[in-house]
Protein backbone atom coordinates (compact mmCIF):
# COMPACT_ATOMS: atom_id res chain seq x y z
CA UNK A 1 0.00 0.00 0.00
CA UNK A 2 1.27 3.29 -0.98
CA UNK A 3 1.13 5.94 1.57
CA UNK A 4 1.11 9.86 1.29
CA UNK A 5 4.68 9.92 2.80
CA UNK A 6 7.24 8.15 1.43
CA UNK A 7 10.32 9.02 3.81
CA UNK A 8 11.47 6.95 7.21
CA UNK A 9 12.24 9.27 9.78
CA UNK A 10 12.77 5.93 12.30
CA UNK A 11 15.56 4.55 9.38
CA UNK A 12 17.60 7.60 9.67
CA UNK A 13 17.68 7.63 13.36
CA UNK A 14 19.03 4.92 13.40
CA UNK A 15 21.15 5.31 10.58
CA UNK A 16 22.41 8.40 12.29
CA UNK A 17 23.24 6.20 15.45
CA UNK A 18 24.80 3.36 13.40
CA UNK A 19 27.46 6.84 12.71
CA UNK A 20 28.22 8.28 15.67
CA UNK A 21 28.39 6.30 18.94
CA UNK A 22 26.54 8.91 20.69
CA UNK A 23 24.36 12.01 19.67
CA UNK A 24 22.27 14.63 21.35
CA UNK A 25 18.51 15.19 20.87
CA UNK A 26 19.12 18.62 19.73
CA UNK A 27 21.65 17.38 16.72
CA UNK A 28 19.14 14.60 15.76
CA UNK A 29 16.51 17.07 15.23
CA UNK A 30 18.89 19.45 13.54
CA UNK A 31 19.80 16.64 11.04
CA UNK A 32 16.02 15.68 10.45
CA UNK A 33 14.42 19.19 10.20
CA UNK A 34 12.23 18.41 12.83
CA UNK A 35 11.75 19.35 16.62
CA UNK A 36 13.36 18.01 19.96
CA UNK A 37 9.76 17.03 20.58
CA UNK A 38 9.30 14.69 17.73
CA UNK A 39 12.91 13.14 18.24
CA UNK A 40 12.14 12.33 21.57
CA UNK A 41 8.36 10.37 20.31
CA UNK A 42 10.18 8.58 17.46
CA UNK A 43 13.05 7.38 20.14
CA UNK A 44 9.86 6.15 22.20
CA UNK A 45 8.03 4.04 19.34
CA UNK A 46 11.63 3.22 17.91
CA UNK A 47 12.05 1.37 21.17
CA UNK A 48 9.07 0.06 21.13
CA UNK A 49 9.51 -1.50 17.56
CA UNK A 50 12.86 -3.10 18.49
CA UNK A 51 11.04 -5.31 20.97
CA UNK A 52 14.17 -5.70 23.08
CA UNK A 53 16.61 -6.89 20.70
CA UNK A 54 18.47 -3.26 21.27
CA UNK A 55 17.38 0.17 22.84
CA UNK A 56 18.08 3.96 23.07
CA UNK A 57 19.19 5.17 25.93
CA UNK A 58 20.17 8.71 27.24
CA UNK A 59 22.49 9.95 29.81
CA UNK A 60 23.49 13.50 30.70
CA UNK A 61 21.92 14.79 27.14
CA UNK A 62 23.69 12.15 25.19
CA UNK A 63 21.59 9.37 23.57
CA UNK A 64 23.48 5.99 21.69
CA UNK A 65 22.07 2.74 20.44
CA UNK A 66 22.56 -0.52 22.67
CA UNK A 67 22.39 -3.61 20.73
CA UNK A 68 21.38 -6.91 22.80
CA UNK A 69 20.74 -9.28 19.63
CA UNK A 70 22.34 -8.52 16.50
CA UNK A 71 20.44 -10.92 14.27
CA UNK A 72 17.21 -9.45 15.64
CA UNK A 73 18.09 -5.83 15.32
CA UNK A 74 18.88 -6.47 12.05
CA UNK A 75 15.51 -8.39 10.46
CA UNK A 76 13.67 -5.36 12.28
CA UNK A 77 15.77 -2.86 10.65
CA UNK A 78 15.45 -4.60 7.00
CA UNK A 79 11.86 -4.91 7.53
CA UNK A 80 11.74 -1.12 8.56
CA UNK A 81 13.83 -0.06 5.84
CA UNK A 82 11.88 -2.26 3.38
CA UNK A 83 8.66 -1.00 4.39
CA UNK A 84 6.91 1.85 2.59
CA UNK A 85 3.19 1.24 4.58
CA UNK A 86 2.05 2.36 8.15
CA UNK A 87 5.23 0.48 10.13
CA UNK A 88 5.34 2.80 12.98
CA UNK A 89 2.99 4.66 15.02
CA UNK A 90 4.43 8.07 14.08
CA UNK A 91 3.70 7.61 10.85
CA UNK A 92 0.04 6.47 11.42
CA UNK A 93 -0.09 9.44 13.59
CA UNK A 94 0.98 11.83 10.96
CA UNK A 95 -1.33 10.30 8.73
CA UNK A 96 -4.24 10.76 10.85
CA UNK A 97 -3.57 14.44 11.34
CA UNK A 98 -3.28 14.66 7.61
CA UNK A 99 -6.17 13.43 7.37
CA UNK A 100 -8.24 15.33 10.18
CA UNK A 101 -6.60 19.02 8.66
CA UNK A 102 -8.29 17.96 5.51
CA UNK A 103 -11.79 17.18 6.00
CA UNK A 104 -14.98 19.06 7.84
CA UNK A 105 -16.51 15.88 8.25
CA UNK A 106 -16.05 12.92 11.04
CA UNK A 107 -13.73 10.60 9.72
CA UNK A 108 -14.91 6.50 10.90
CA UNK A 109 -11.85 4.82 12.86
CA UNK A 110 -12.98 2.04 10.56
CA UNK A 111 -12.37 3.80 6.95
CA UNK A 112 -9.01 4.92 8.20
CA UNK A 113 -7.83 1.58 9.70
CA UNK A 114 -8.72 -0.07 6.26
CA UNK A 115 -6.67 2.63 4.27
CA UNK A 116 -3.61 1.68 6.04
CA UNK A 117 -4.18 -2.10 6.40
CA UNK A 118 -4.12 -2.05 10.21
CA UNK A 119 -6.45 -2.92 13.33
CA UNK A 120 -8.36 -1.08 14.94
CA UNK A 121 -7.43 -1.50 18.02
CA UNK A 122 -3.69 -0.59 17.31
CA UNK A 123 -5.50 2.57 14.87
CA UNK A 124 -7.28 3.89 18.38
CA UNK A 125 -4.00 3.26 20.83
CA UNK A 126 -2.64 5.50 18.10
CA UNK A 127 -5.36 8.12 17.85
CA UNK A 128 -5.05 8.08 22.18
CA UNK A 129 -1.21 9.19 21.92
CA UNK A 130 -2.20 11.78 18.70
CA UNK A 131 -4.86 13.58 21.45
CA UNK A 132 -2.44 14.11 24.03
CA UNK A 133 0.41 15.21 21.87
CA UNK A 134 -2.00 18.15 19.91
CA UNK A 135 -2.95 19.32 23.12
CA UNK A 136 -0.16 20.67 23.90
CA UNK A 137 -0.83 23.05 21.05
CA UNK A 138 -4.39 23.51 22.57
CA UNK A 139 -5.86 21.43 19.70
CA UNK A 140 -8.68 18.41 20.25
CA UNK A 141 -9.84 15.51 18.21
CA UNK A 142 -13.30 15.43 19.37
CA UNK A 143 -15.29 12.59 18.83
CA UNK A 144 -15.73 8.75 19.51
CA UNK A 145 -13.53 6.16 17.30
CA UNK A 146 -16.78 4.44 16.78
CA UNK A 147 -18.77 7.51 15.21
CA UNK A 148 -16.38 9.69 13.67
CA UNK A 149 -13.34 11.91 14.46
CA UNK A 150 -12.75 15.90 14.12
CA UNK A 151 -9.88 18.20 14.51
CA UNK A 152 -10.70 21.10 16.85
CA UNK A 153 -8.33 24.29 17.23
CA UNK A 154 -7.22 27.61 15.88
CA UNK A 155 -5.95 27.53 12.43
CA UNK A 156 -3.33 29.05 13.99
CA UNK A 157 -2.39 26.54 15.99
CA UNK A 158 -2.89 23.54 13.79
CA UNK A 159 0.12 25.15 11.28
CA UNK A 160 2.18 25.63 14.73
CA UNK A 161 1.84 21.86 15.04
CA UNK A 162 2.14 20.92 11.39
CA UNK A 163 5.48 23.19 11.59
CA UNK A 164 6.93 22.17 14.72
CA UNK A 165 6.09 18.07 14.36
CA UNK A 166 5.15 16.70 10.67
CA UNK A 167 5.62 19.47 8.10
CA UNK A 168 8.50 17.34 6.50
CA UNK A 169 6.01 14.37 6.39
CA UNK A 170 2.72 15.91 4.93
CA UNK A 171 4.31 18.18 2.63
CA UNK A 172 7.60 17.25 1.26
CA UNK A 173 5.67 15.99 -2.54
CA UNK A 174 3.67 18.75 -2.53
CA UNK A 175 4.00 20.59 -6.01
CA UNK A 176 5.09 24.28 -6.45
CA UNK A 177 5.63 25.77 -9.18
CA UNK A 178 8.90 26.25 -10.83
CA UNK A 179 7.82 30.23 -11.57
CA UNK A 180 7.41 30.65 -8.10
CA UNK A 181 10.27 29.18 -6.66
CA UNK A 182 12.22 31.22 -9.27
CA UNK A 183 10.25 34.24 -7.80
CA UNK A 184 11.59 33.45 -4.38
CA UNK A 185 15.40 32.97 -5.47
CA UNK A 186 15.76 36.03 -7.76
CA UNK A 187 13.67 38.32 -4.82
CA UNK A 188 15.30 37.00 -1.69
CA UNK A 189 18.68 37.96 -3.92
CA UNK A 190 17.58 41.22 -4.46
CA UNK A 191 16.77 42.35 -1.06
CA UNK A 192 20.04 40.68 0.53
CA UNK A 193 18.76 37.67 2.23
CA UNK A 194 20.32 34.33 2.86
CA UNK A 195 19.61 30.83 1.13
CA UNK A 196 18.04 29.69 4.36
CA UNK A 197 15.72 32.18 4.99
CA UNK A 198 14.15 31.56 1.63
CA UNK A 199 14.14 28.05 2.81
CA UNK A 200 12.11 28.82 5.91
CA UNK A 201 10.04 31.14 4.15
CA UNK A 202 9.42 28.34 1.62
CA UNK A 203 7.94 26.02 4.36
CA UNK A 204 5.32 29.20 5.46
CA UNK A 205 4.46 29.85 2.11
CA UNK A 206 3.70 26.35 1.31
CA UNK A 207 1.65 26.03 4.12
CA UNK A 208 -0.14 28.93 3.83
CA UNK A 209 -1.01 28.20 0.11
CA UNK A 210 -2.19 24.79 0.73
CA UNK A 211 -4.34 25.85 4.01
CA UNK A 212 -5.63 28.92 2.16
CA UNK A 213 -6.70 26.99 -0.96
CA UNK A 214 -8.47 24.55 1.16
CA UNK A 215 -10.37 26.72 2.72
CA UNK A 216 -8.64 27.20 5.88
CA UNK A 217 -7.58 30.47 6.10
CA UNK A 218 -6.52 32.89 9.04
CA UNK A 219 -9.44 34.87 9.66
CA UNK A 220 -8.18 37.41 12.26
CA UNK A 221 -4.68 37.34 13.87
CA UNK A 222 -3.80 39.13 17.42
CA UNK A 223 -3.40 43.00 17.12
CA UNK A 224 0.39 42.13 18.06
CA UNK A 225 0.27 40.56 14.22
CA UNK A 226 -0.87 43.61 12.72
CA UNK A 227 1.66 45.73 13.76
CA UNK A 228 4.01 44.07 11.55
CA UNK A 229 2.45 46.12 8.69
CA UNK A 230 4.84 48.79 9.90
CA UNK A 231 7.87 46.25 9.84
CA UNK A 232 10.36 47.48 7.51
CA UNK A 233 10.84 44.27 5.54
CA UNK A 234 6.57 43.77 5.06
CA UNK A 235 6.43 45.49 1.83
CA UNK A 236 9.09 43.32 0.36
CA UNK A 237 7.25 40.52 1.61
CA UNK A 238 3.74 41.67 0.63
CA UNK A 239 5.25 42.66 -3.14
CA UNK A 240 6.51 39.06 -3.40
CA UNK A 241 3.22 37.26 -2.01
CA UNK A 242 0.95 39.45 -4.64
CA UNK A 243 3.56 38.45 -7.47
CA UNK A 244 3.23 34.75 -6.73
CA UNK A 245 -0.73 35.04 -6.07
CA UNK A 246 -0.97 36.70 -9.58
CA UNK A 247 1.04 33.36 -10.71
CA UNK A 248 -1.25 31.33 -9.15
CA UNK A 249 -4.46 33.66 -9.99
CA UNK A 250 -5.33 34.44 -6.24
CA UNK A 251 -5.33 37.32 -4.06
CA UNK A 252 -3.94 36.72 -0.31
CA UNK A 253 -5.35 38.85 2.42
CA UNK A 254 -3.06 40.64 4.99
CA UNK A 255 -3.36 37.96 7.35
CA UNK A 256 -1.70 35.02 4.84
CA UNK A 257 0.42 37.64 4.31
CA UNK A 258 1.87 38.38 7.80
CA UNK A 259 2.10 34.71 8.73
CA UNK A 260 4.71 34.68 5.65
CA UNK A 261 6.43 37.41 7.12
CA UNK A 262 6.94 35.36 10.71
CA UNK A 263 10.40 33.94 9.40
CA UNK A 264 11.60 37.08 8.74
CA UNK A 265 11.17 38.62 11.62
CA UNK A 266 12.50 35.95 13.44
CA UNK A 267 15.26 35.17 11.21
CA UNK A 268 18.79 33.94 12.43
CA UNK A 269 21.26 36.57 13.02
CA UNK A 270 22.40 36.78 9.10
CA UNK A 271 26.15 35.32 8.36
CA UNK A 272 27.16 38.54 6.89
CA UNK A 273 26.99 40.76 9.79
CA UNK A 274 26.90 43.80 8.00
CA UNK A 275 23.51 43.08 6.02
CA UNK A 276 22.85 43.91 9.74
CA UNK A 277 22.69 47.49 8.95
CA UNK A 278 19.86 47.41 6.55
CA UNK A 279 17.66 46.51 8.97
CA UNK A 280 16.75 49.28 11.68
CA UNK A 281 16.80 47.98 15.86
CA UNK A 282 13.53 47.95 17.65
CA UNK A 283 13.66 50.61 20.36
CA UNK A 284 12.69 48.78 23.41
CA UNK A 285 15.97 46.06 22.45
CA UNK A 286 18.76 48.58 23.90
CA UNK A 287 16.93 49.41 26.78
CA UNK A 288 16.59 45.43 27.49
CA UNK A 289 19.94 44.63 27.56
CA UNK A 290 20.74 47.64 29.81
CA UNK A 291 18.35 45.65 31.96
CA UNK A 292 20.07 42.04 31.43
CA UNK A 293 23.39 43.53 32.02
CA UNK A 294 22.32 45.52 35.16
CA UNK A 295 20.90 42.36 36.44
CA UNK A 296 23.85 40.06 35.89
CA UNK A 297 25.75 42.29 37.39
CA UNK A 298 23.25 42.34 40.59
CA UNK A 299 23.04 38.50 40.63
CA UNK A 300 26.29 37.15 39.76
CA UNK A 301 28.61 40.36 40.31
CA UNK A 302 29.90 39.63 36.79
CA UNK A 303 30.33 43.83 34.62
CA UNK A 304 29.80 42.49 31.01
CA UNK A 305 31.63 44.36 28.46
CA UNK A 306 30.34 43.72 24.79
CA UNK A 307 32.60 46.56 23.10
CA UNK A 308 32.06 45.45 19.07
CA UNK A 309 30.24 42.81 19.84
CA UNK A 310 27.17 44.71 20.97
CA UNK A 311 25.45 45.48 17.67
CA UNK A 312 25.24 41.99 16.84
CA UNK A 313 24.43 41.42 20.26
CA UNK A 314 21.52 43.34 20.38
CA UNK A 315 20.36 42.19 16.77
CA UNK A 316 20.04 38.33 18.20
CA UNK A 317 17.97 39.86 20.85
CA UNK A 318 15.69 41.38 18.32
CA UNK A 319 15.31 38.61 16.26
CA UNK A 320 14.64 35.84 19.47
CA UNK A 321 11.83 38.41 20.57
CA UNK A 322 9.90 38.58 17.26
CA UNK A 323 10.08 34.42 17.18
CA UNK A 324 9.06 34.19 20.70
CA UNK A 325 6.26 36.74 20.61
CA UNK A 326 5.20 35.31 17.25
CA UNK A 327 5.63 31.86 18.10
CA UNK A 328 8.47 30.75 15.14
CA UNK A 329 10.09 27.83 16.73
CA UNK A 330 14.02 27.98 16.74
CA UNK A 331 16.07 24.40 17.68
CA UNK A 332 19.46 24.48 18.94
CA UNK A 333 21.37 21.42 18.08
CA UNK A 334 24.75 22.50 20.28
CA UNK A 335 22.00 23.40 23.80
CA UNK A 336 23.58 19.80 25.21
CA UNK A 337 26.93 20.92 24.78
CA UNK A 338 26.85 24.59 25.49
CA UNK A 339 25.20 23.57 28.76
CA UNK A 340 28.19 21.32 29.61
CA UNK A 341 30.67 23.46 28.18
CA UNK A 342 30.09 26.76 29.16
CA UNK A 343 27.74 26.48 32.65
CA UNK A 344 28.95 30.28 33.54
CA UNK A 345 27.72 31.49 30.18
CA UNK A 346 24.60 29.57 30.56
CA UNK A 347 23.89 30.64 34.06
CA UNK A 348 24.08 34.43 32.56
CA UNK A 349 21.57 33.56 29.80
CA UNK A 350 19.41 31.84 32.92
CA UNK A 351 19.95 35.60 34.51
CA UNK A 352 18.38 37.09 31.38
CA UNK A 353 15.56 34.65 31.15
CA UNK A 354 14.50 35.65 34.43
CA UNK A 355 14.55 39.53 33.03
CA UNK A 356 12.73 38.96 29.77
CA UNK A 357 9.73 36.85 32.16
CA UNK A 358 9.36 38.62 34.72
CA UNK A 359 10.01 42.47 33.21
CA UNK A 360 8.60 41.81 29.58
CA UNK A 361 6.48 38.91 30.08
CA UNK A 362 7.91 36.71 27.48
CA UNK A 363 8.63 32.96 27.41
CA UNK A 364 11.84 32.03 26.36
CA UNK A 365 12.22 28.31 25.37
CA UNK A 366 15.14 26.29 26.60
CA UNK A 367 16.68 26.26 22.80
CA UNK A 368 16.77 30.35 23.11
CA UNK A 369 18.61 30.27 26.42
CA UNK A 370 21.26 28.06 24.94
CA UNK A 371 21.78 30.40 21.87
CA UNK A 372 21.49 33.70 24.12
CA UNK A 373 24.22 31.67 26.47
CA UNK A 374 26.82 30.86 23.03
CA UNK A 375 26.65 34.96 22.65
CA UNK A 376 27.84 35.34 26.24
CA UNK A 377 30.32 32.84 26.10
CA UNK A 378 31.68 34.26 22.67
CA UNK A 379 32.26 37.65 24.63
CA UNK A 380 33.57 36.86 27.82
CA UNK A 381 36.39 34.76 26.05
CA UNK A 382 37.08 37.51 23.39
CA UNK A 383 37.18 39.36 25.87
CA UNK A 384 40.88 37.92 27.18
CA UNK A 385 41.66 36.46 24.00
CA UNK A 386 44.82 38.79 22.68
CA UNK A 387 46.41 36.62 20.34
CA UNK A 388 45.07 36.83 16.77
CA UNK A 389 44.34 34.06 13.96
CA UNK A 390 43.34 34.07 10.42
CA UNK A 391 41.28 30.87 10.03
CA UNK A 392 38.23 30.71 7.87
CA UNK A 393 35.17 28.69 10.02
CA UNK A 394 32.22 27.58 7.53
CA UNK A 395 29.02 26.31 9.67
CA UNK A 396 25.53 25.76 8.56
CA UNK A 397 24.40 26.26 12.29
CA UNK A 398 24.39 29.75 12.29
CA UNK A 399 27.31 32.52 13.08
CA UNK A 400 27.27 32.47 16.47
CA UNK A 401 27.97 28.42 16.10
CA UNK A 402 30.94 29.55 14.05
CA UNK A 403 31.91 32.19 16.60
CA UNK A 404 32.05 29.10 19.36
CA UNK A 405 34.21 26.99 16.90
CA UNK A 406 36.70 29.63 16.63
CA UNK A 407 37.18 30.65 20.24
CA UNK A 408 37.03 27.17 20.83
CA UNK A 409 40.47 26.57 18.35
CA UNK A 410 41.59 30.18 20.06
CA UNK A 411 42.04 28.33 23.32
CA UNK A 412 43.65 25.15 22.04
CA UNK A 413 46.46 27.05 20.03
CA UNK A 414 47.40 29.34 23.10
Amino acid sequence: MKTLFSDNRIVNIIQLFRKNQTITIGALAEKLKVSERTIRNDIKQLNQDLHNCAIVEGSQGKYRLRVFDNEQFQKICANLAQSEDFNSSRKRMDYVFGKLMRTNEPLLTDELAYEMNIGRTTLVGDIKKLRQEVADYDLEIIGKTSKGLLLQGKESDIRRYILEVNYQRIYQNYPIDEEIKELMVHHFKEYGWESSLRESFERYFTLMVDRFLTGNELSTLPPDFYNLTSHPSYQKVNDLVDTMGEVLLVRFPVEEKLFTMLPIVGMRTPTDVGKLGRIPLDKEVKEILSTILYQIKQEMNLTVELGEFEEEFLYHLMFMINRIRFNVRLINPMLEKIKEKYPLAYQMAAVSVGVLSSDYHLAVTEDEQGYLASYFAVVMAENDLKKVFKIAIVSGTGRVTARLIAMQLKKDFR
